[in-house]
């Protein structure tokens, strides 16, 4: 015999006796999978095998990063007592914050979280301060002053506007310590209804502010909504008045320039040229971003919406003013403005943020994990150097100056 036929019945011996022994193998009782040809099959765990194995972890493994609290534009999320919901927002600047909220609280913010800080105040719908420890907040029971040696010491008692009646003021804002005005309504049924208040820090023997009436709370209206305004733009108030039948109403804005104890009223340009004659329905929000540029955003009465800018080239004598009409599908549904000359800011609702990028407010992300922000915003805060608050329903999101 060849040393090749010696080879081959080697082999074939060896090939005879790796069958047996898987044949016996069976018939010993192995159910196990058969082998896939293009590799090994695996099943997961039985209810008794316990967890899968785990590899172990490389010494080079990323850890598990925190949960994020910043968005991608920079806007922070703060921790707030549980279910409030904040209205108004004024912050010092140098990292204190005051805000009031639907249900009658006063928070301040301590640079880390916000706490309570006073209660039972009645609905707050709007905050201003003249200094860290000079707070004033109104709202459905009036005005409250704050004054303290700091701010965490700040303790607020009512400020009472008229002896025989009940006011409700809807906004606040002063210039300074002795520049203090206040607008809203009587809601005792008398009329006219509207009342503007003017303090210029005079006080009562008592020590209470003492507020003067302006001639405006004489006019036919039916209550004013909104006061703000600059030392160099002047004073701005958004007035309610009647439209129609049915009890309509309308809002109109009037102005006193810096040189005048009188106000005016502004004319702007129709949201829709088309329309001219269709009133304002609403002012959406207003905000002053230097003593020659003012914002406006506004609806007519038949729900058209423009953002409205205001330019002064005399000094803040008189003002020209263009209009970008947009529909409601197209931006935020604004509930607040805020400018300086670090920006101009809209909030509104879903969680919406934006900042005027020179032809339209562009949306901001104030998304952290898992979500964006979905509830309200009430209202927005700015001042130069670009830091900004916004706040609403359940949320307080600020950016740190850049």
């Amino acid at each position: 015999m060849s040393l090749l036929s010696k080879q081959l019945l080697v082999l074939g011996a060896a090939i005879i006796t790796v069958l047996a022994a898987a044949a016996c193998a069976n018939a010993d009782g192995d159910d196990g999978p058969v082998s896939d040809p293009e590799g090994p099959t695996t099943l997961p765990p039985g209810p008794d095998s316990g967890p899968p194995a785990v590899p172990d972890a490389s010494s080079d493994a990323p850890t598990d990063a925190p949960p994020r609290t910043c968005s991608d534009d920079d806007f922070c999320h703060t921790v707030l007592p549980e279910d409030q919901t904040l209205q108004a927002v004024w912050s010092d600047g140098a990292g204190i914050a005051w805000a009031g909220t639907k249900f009658g609280a006063i928070l301040r913010f301590d640079g880390t979280e916000w706490k309570i800080h006073a209660s039972g105040l009645g609905e707050i719908s709007s905050i201003w301060g003249s200094s860290p420890t000079e707070i004033w907040a109104a709202g459905a029971k009036g005005v409250y002053r704050g004054t303290g040696t700091t701010s965490a010491a700040v303790m607020f008692a009512n400020a009472p506007l008229e002896a025989d009646g009940d006011v409700h003021i809807t906004s606040i804002w002063g210039s300074s310590a002795n520049d203090v005005w206040a607008v809203g309504a009587r809601t005792d049924g008398v009329a006219p209804a509207g009342r503007v208040y003017h303090f210029t820090g005079a006080t009562t023997s008592d020590g209470a502010p003492e507020w003067e009436l302006d001639p405006l709370s004489f006019e036919d209206t039916s209550g004013y909504r909104r006061v703000w305004g600059s030392p160099g733009s002047g004073l701005w108030i958004a007035a309610t008045l009647p439209y129609g039948e049915w009890g309509a109403t309308q809002e109109a804005i009037l102005r006193r320039p810096p040189s005048s104890t009188t106000f005016e009223s502004v004319v702007l340009p129709a949201v829709d040229p088309r329309s001219p004659d269709v009133p304002i329905g609403q002012i959406l929000g207003a905000a002053v971003e230097s003593d020659t540029s003012v914002w406006l955003v506004l609806m007519s009465t038949w729900a058209r919406r423009g953002v409205y800018h205001g330019v002064s080239s005399d000094g803040g004598a008189t003002f020209t003013w263009t209009v970008s009409p947009y529909e409601n599908d197209e931006m935020l549904d604004f509930t607040a403005l805020a400018a300086s000359p670090s920006g101009v800011w809209a909030a509104g609702r879903f969680g919406r943020l934006a900042t005027w990028d020179g032809k339209r407010f562009a949306q901001v992300s104030t998304e952290v994990e898992p979500l964006p922000v979905i509830d309200p915003f009430f209202d927005v805060w700015t001042a130069t150097g670009g830091e900004v608050w916004a706040v609403g329903k359940g949320i307080a999101l600020h950016r740190a100056k850049k």
